[in-house]
């Protein structure tokens, strides 16, 4: 493709990762997140963390420190809350891009580089912010300094890697390390290169990782080892350096960490089906033809491809062991996609060199029948789903599809058709999804809703209770910690109470003859959790539970 082409199409995709971030933040975790960065920055204490004035251990704290770094620079808004997001993203593309480049052509980083930034995933985690999004890409970028580090001696390489490691594990433990250990070391042993692997220059990386986690570590050890008394999840005596290190990872495969979940052994399979798209199909092939390359180098006694075993062993080992977690979310997949994009990426340029016809067939029907199927889900978001408020909103993304079609059946070039229809699908469905979809879908966030109709009417926030509910997004929007309220408390208030809560709620308080009246009511669902009854506007009402604001009177 050429320069100009490729420009414009990373451009979109960077406005559509802009236009997502004035999208409200989401219940559940991005709203913990957003509300625990503003809990820390009140309380002055960036080592000991609270989640609603209750002592918190579970993720660390990269999340917060860079969430809060933002806030004080620029304010709290949907915005600055995922800008950072954003910008490690960005950083995640151009180490692919660089780590791709050290081994392969310019085209074949630039393709990796542009896999990455089109997959779901990343449209995903850069509006529904989670500590994956800094994992993910802070791993790539730590890869990237290492490779060059050990291509080219230089010291400056040597420190950013490791300080890269520290990050990455601030940001979701000890599987910040395990990815390119996985990847690097399965590659050191299988061309016997254990020189590498015993190189006594990464004792002084280590101890650069751990300057990066001594804030951390301090902040964990005397919040939580040094108060054993402390009750978290239940249980007294427990150690923060313990939790981080080994419950919070590696306790989730040998059943120690509390949280567990039902799914199976091939959940992140069908995971990966919808996140990797638009390049999941070639994935697969990508996956057979590194592998296949792989296996002629063992037999023929030839050199092996470096940095496809690094990916293909740091991203197979990593999902594998993910795989065998008792406690499982789509998201957790994300840190392996740069490895994946990158053994993309260069089967592409392989592609494009050969000109397998078979192949390229495939993926131009694939391509076509991708346009299609998008066409008609972006057809059925915006005029049966949500009715758009204005068609103003929907022509932009209808228009970057049209251009797709056009691409696909102007350009005389199977390959350079396959790319740009492929990625200009997934950019018109994004574009749909941040600035139709989700800000509709968001008018059913009640809390967020609440917090606003709060802010309006000047209700003074210091009289607002939850009783029986909760939401992140209504101590996000008021930017205080909205605290629960049992009736027993109620009993003993004056009528200048206000409270958020539901059915049950108000069947309580008649129960207990307790006056109100209500100010206004909400439809509420959750909104990471989208059932088909939702989706159909005629059956939405029996997914939606109520909400309400009201006020206690005499």
């Amino acid at each position: 493709m050429s320069n100009i082409r490729v420009f414009l199409i990373f451009t979109l995709i960077i406005v559509v990762y802009l236009l997502g971030a004035f999208v409200d933040i989401m219940d559940v975790d991005s709203g913990q997140y957003a509300s625990m960065a503003r809990e820390m920055i009140d309380s002055g204490n960036w080592l000991h963390f609270t989640d609603r004035e209750v002592p918190y251990l579970d993720k660390p704290p990269f999340i917060f420190w860079i969430t809060g770094l933002s806030y004080k620079l620029f304010g709290i808004s949907n915005f600055t809350f995922k800008l950072p997001s954003i910008l490690f993203s960005l950083l995640g593309i151009y180490s692919t891009f660089k780590f791709t480049k050290l081994y392969y052509s310019h085209e074949a980083a630039i393709y990796s580089a542009l896999v990455l930034a089109s997959t779901q995933a990343y449209f995903h985690f850069n509006n529904d912010v989670r500590t994956d999004a800094y994992l993910t890409n802070t791993v790539i970028f730590s890869m990237w300094q290492l490779a060059t580090y050990i291509k080219t001696n230089r010291k400056l390489n040597f420190i950013l890697a490791f300080a890269g490691f520290g990050i990455a594990m601030l940001a979701k433990g000890p599987l910040g390390l395990m990815v390119p250990a996985l990847g690097f070391g399965s590659y050191w042993l299988l061309s016997k290169q254990y020189k590498f692997i015993f190189n006594p220059r990464w004792l002084l990386g280590i101890v650069i990782t751990f300057l990066v986690l001594s804030p951390m570590l301090w902040g964990l050890y005397t919040q939580f080892d040094l108060q054993p008394s402390q009750v978290v999840n239940e249980k007294t005596g427990v150690s923060g350096l313990h939790f981080f290190f080994w419950e919070q990872s590696f306790g989730r495969i040998t059943g120690e960490n509390v949280w567990k979940n039902d799914t199976g052994p091939f959940f992140f399979v069908h995971n990966l089906l919808w996140s990797f798209l638009p390049w999941t199909i070639v994935l697969i092939f990508a996956f057979y033809h590194h592998i296949r390359k792989l296996l002629l180098s063992w037999k023929h006694n030839i050199q092996m491809d470096e940095a496809a075993v690094i990916c293909l062993f740091g991203g197979v080992l990593t999902f594998l062991a993910l795989s065998a977690s008792a406690y499982k979310l789509p998201h957790y997949i994300y840190v392996v996609f740069p490895l994946f994009a990158i053994l993309t990426g260069t089967y592409l340029e392989d592609l494009f060199k050969s000109q397998h016809i078979k192949q390229l067939s495939f993926l131009k029907g694939f391509a076509f029948f991708f346009l299609i199927v998008v066409l008609i889900l972006m057809t059925v978001l915006c005029f049966w789903v949500f009715q758009p408020e204005s068609f103003l909103r929907i022509v932009i993304p209808f228009l970057l599809l049209l251009l797709g079609f056009y691409f696909f059946f102007k350009e005389t070039s199977t390959f350079n058709k396959t790319i740009i229809s492929l990625t200009m699908s997934v950019i018109a469905f994004n574009w749909t999804m941040n600035t139709h979809f989700y800000p509709e879908l968001l008018k059913y966030q009640a809390p967020g809703n609440i917090a606003r109709l709060i802010l309006k009417e000047n209700i003074p926030i210091g009289y607002v209770y939850n009783y029986g509910v909760g939401g992140r997004a209504l101590d996000v929007y008021t930017e205080t910690v909205i605290r629960d309220i049992t009736t027993e408390e109620l009993l003993k208030k004056d009528n200048n109470v206000y409270l958020h809560t539901d059915e049950k709620g108000l069947e309580n308080l008649k129960s207990n003859e307790i006056q109100f009246e209500i100010i206004e009511a909400f439809d509420n669902i959750a909104v990471t959790r989208l059932s088909l009854k939702f989706i159909n506007p005629e059956t939405r009402k029996e997914a939606t539970e109520k909400r309400y604001l009201l006020k206690l009177v005499n």
